[in-house]
C-alpha cells in the first residue's frame, strides 16, 4: 500500500489509548513485572521515545 499522497497534520483530530492484555498465569510467573521494569527503564533511558518516533510517526519533506 502506498501513502504517498498522506499529509501528517501538525495536530492529531482523534486519538485512542492502546492496551496490551496479558494472560493470568503470566502474572503468577513474573512477566508482567518484567514487563513493567523493562518499560520504565526504557522510558527513563529514552529508548521508548525513539520507537514511537521512528514508528509511529510519518517522515516530514
Amino acid at each position: 500500500m502506498k501513502i504517498d499522497n498522506v499529509i501528517p497534520l501538525d495536530a492529531s483530530l482523534a486519538t485512542t489509548p492502546v492496551f496490551l492484555v496479558f494472560s493470568k498465569k503470566w502474572q503468577t510467573n513474573g512477566i508482567v513485572n518484567k514487563f513493567d521494569e523493562a518499560l520504565a527503564e526504557m522510558k527513563q533511558d529514552g529508548t521508548y521515545q525513539k520507537v514511537l518516533i521512528q514508528y509511529l510517526t510519518l517522515p516530514r519533506e
